[in-house]
This record gives structure tokens, C-alpha cells and sequence, in this order.
């Protein structure tokens, strides 16, 4: 008989073991059931997070987008306006060598007649005399 009670006690001790390793495996499980369950909470979170961030990129392209808009066409106003001064200081200074041309065709006919008129003078003098 003490052999079958050897016996007993070794699977006695056997599912002893086996009862602290199921345990074991259920701790193990449960442990890693738990972390799942708050990797899952923390996708969910994180996916949340994500979609904010995209649509907040989204609304920032936006506005890169316009102020790109706006900033070309600052620059097409501005080039239109030099273009415009350009062209007016070209028209006035046409306008100003037409002016000029006149001035000298009139100083040179006020000179002339000075001229007549001083030769006219030094003929009334000379008749006077």
C-alpha cells in the first residue's frame, strides 16, 4: 500500500501544480485581456485624435490657400500698378518733350520778334534823326 498512497500523494501534488499553473494562466489572461482592452480604448482614442489633427490640417491648407490667393494677387495689383506708373510717367514725359518743343518754337518766335523789334526801333531812331 505505500505505493498507492505514493501514488496518490504524487497526483495530488501534480494537480496541485496544474491548479497553480491554470491559475497562473488565468492571472496571465486576464492581465492580458485588461492591457487589450486599454490598447483598444487608447486606437479608439488615438483615431479620435488623428481625425481632430486632420481636419485641423485640412482648415489650415484652407488658409494657406487663400493667403496664397491673396498674396498673388497683392503681387498682380502691384505689378498692375507699376505697369500703370510706368506708362504715366511715359505718357508725361512724351507730354513734356511736346511741351518743350512748343516753349523753344515760342521762345525762338519771341526772339525773332525782339529782334523785329529792336531793327524796327533802329529804324525809327535813324529816321528820327
Amino acid at each position: 500500500m505505500p505505493d498507492s498512497e505514493t501514488y496518490g500523494v504524487r497526483v495530488e501534488k501534480k494537480l496541485d501544480q496544474l491548479r497553480l499553473e491554470m491559475g497562473e494562466l488565468n492571472n496571465n489572461v486576464i492581465r492580458l485581456t485588461e492591457r487589450n482592452e486599454y490598447y483598444q480604448s487608447q486606437a479608439v482614442a488615438n483615431r479620435r485624435d488623428i481625425d481632430l489633427l486632420q481636419a485641423d490640417m485640412n482648415q489650415a491648407k484652407g488658409g494657406l490657400t487663400f493667403a496664397k490667393a491673396m498674396g498673388g494677387s497683392a503681387i498682380g495689383l502691384l505689378i498692375a500698378f507699376g505697369s500703370w506708373v510706368f506708362q504715366s510717367n511715359t505718357g508725361l514725359a512724351k507730354e513734356n518733350a511736346g511741351l518743350n518743343q512748343k516753349l523753344a518754337i515760342i521762345e525762338s518766335k519771341q526772339i525773332r520778334m525782339d529782334t523785329d523789334l529792336a531793327a524796327m526801333r533802329n529804324q525809327i531812331d535813324q529816321q528820327k534823326k
